[in-house]
């Protein structure tokens, strides 16, 4: 049966050339279609392309993602696709995924991002790769989820809940991660899942395992309020020289240390920062905080200080919640209930 596909380009490396030392997004990046009809069975599926958007991925900030929320609904809304293909820059990508699972967590066809770590007319490009797999699943395995498929450096195609994606690792461009992250990896044109289904019950599908069908639609808009401020922890990081004028952050988030912690000494401490910003009405979050059984010392001083730690949740992921959190229009104890009660996607990485 033939499968009518939407191909939803935004730019990024996957639709860029290079040119001298520069790469730069080009004009046109439907050139992947031509690659697929060329080299792969095209009698099986029919493509439509959607280009609305066409920036390399460090230039997308959070207005874009309302906007490529906005125009995949309408594309889908008025045709019955079988699946969406949206390609994307690496560099943000995990932040721009996430927003499409929140506002699509009731999404009924697969959603699948896809990037490259090289412009697809190089010869090191995996961008064709991931492309062919993302076609592959949607005729094969069309598991109605938001997900992200990208080959690794040792040639592992895995697929990736679009809530459950760290940052491309610096120097290797690729974005290999802990077991817990991986959700499967495609194989010989099928979906291998490496995990049993992680919320609810299992069933069959094709012979694939599957999650049963997530909470039905949320009362939530697609609006994420930018005015929220990241700040990561390293040795030395003096507070005084964060000083807000005019335009104060409607809440921080701020990230600890692998094991939950972040520094309470003298001149270096987290918890007078935190002080100072609730005396200037402004909400402290912390993330990268998993909830465990016992914690250090200086983890118990920092939550007596009235910060909110957010359980168990990627930073990427908690800081594109807290923006829609805002965004939306909270109060202050919806949003912690949003935040740490409330599973949208699959966010929360339980054990």
């Amino acid at each position: 049966m033939m499968k009518k596909i939407l191909v939803f380009f935004t730019g990024g490396t996957i639709g860029s050339k290079q040119s001298g030392d520069t790469i730069d997004v080009e004009s046109s990046t439907a050139h992947i279609i031509g690659l697929y009809e060329s080299y792969s069975d095209k009698e099986h599926v029919n493509f439509t392309v959607k280009q609305k958007i066409n920036l390399l991925s460090e230039n997308i900030v959070p207005k874009d993602w309302e906007y490529i929320i906005h125009e995949l609904k309408v594309a889908i809304q008025e045709n019955q696709y079988d699946g969406v293909i949206i390609t994307h820059g690496t560099d943000t990508l995990p932040y721009s995924v996430a927003a499409v699972s929140f506002l699509f967590h009731d999404t009924t066809i697969p959603m699948v991002f896809i990037a490259s770590n090289e412009p697809v007319v190089d010869h090191h490009s995996d961008g064709f790769i991931n492309f062919n797999a993302a076609v592959d699943l949607i005729v094969n395995d069309p598991i109605p989820r938001v997900l992200f498929i990208f080959q690794n450096t040792r040639g592992n195609i895995h697929v990736f809940l679009g809530t459950r994606i760290q940052q491309s690792l610096t120097f290797q461009h690729s974005f290999d991660s802990f077991e817990l992250l991986i959700w499967g990896e495609m194989c010989n044109r099928r979906l291998r899942m490496y995990h049993k289904p992680l919320p609810g019950q299992e069933e069959q599908i094709h012979d694939v395992q599957i999650l049963k069908p997530l909470p039905k639609k949320l009362d939530i808009q697609p609006r994420f309020d930018d005015r929220i401020l990241y700040i990561q922890p390293y040795p030395g990081l003096s507070y005084d020289m964060l000083s807000f004028g005019s335009k104060k952050p409607k809440a921080i988030i701020h990230d600890m240390y692998h094991s939950s912690t972040s520094s309470i000494r003298e001149s270096y401490s987290v918890i007078d920062f935190i002080k100072r910003c609730q005396h200037e009405g402004i909400d402290v979050f912390l993330t990268s905080f998993e909830d465990r059984a016992a914690s250090y010392t200086t983890t118990h001083e920092i939550l007596k200080s009235g910060a909110i730690p957010v359980y168990n949740m990627l930073k990427e992921t908690s800081i594109v919640k807290l923006m829609l959190a805002y965004g939306n229009g909270l109060s202050a104890k919806e949003v912690i209930r949003f935040m740490n009660e409330q599973t949208i996607y699959i966010e929360h990485l339980h054990k």
